[in-house]
């Protein structure tokens, strides 16, 4: 680690790693570097809030918990199954507003 310039080199990551961490980073529109860099940033900046936002928050997550408490949400048995479903209700919706149609 080199404080005056702050770099931090990594070595020791797998191919697996290597390639999951480009794929990310491209899905963001960043490079491998920036990616790495925005989440360690992330971890190590500490959250401030305003106390609007902070109620603000506070009734966001009661809302999700009551509507998890009366089962108002699905599980997916995978990523891969979440998506598929999200992929086609987008569908869905394009095909109503084709057709005339909104919900």
């Amino acid at each position: 680690m080199n404080l005056q310039t702050g770099t931090i080199e990594i070595t020791g990551l797998s191919a697996e790693i290597l390639l999951a961490i480009d794929h990310r980073a491209t899905a963001a529109g960043h490079t491998a570097e920036e990616c790495l860099r925005t989440m360690i940033e992330q971890q190590y900046t500490e959250l401030k809030f305003t106390p609007e936002e902070t109620e603000l928050l506070r009734e966001k997550l009661q809302t999700a918990r009551t509507h998890i408490d009366q089962g108002n949400f699905k599980a997916y048995p995978s990523v891969n199954a979440m998506m598929d479903d999200i992929e086609a209700r987008i569908e869905q919706r394009a095909q109503q507003r084709k057709n005339g149609g909104s919900q």
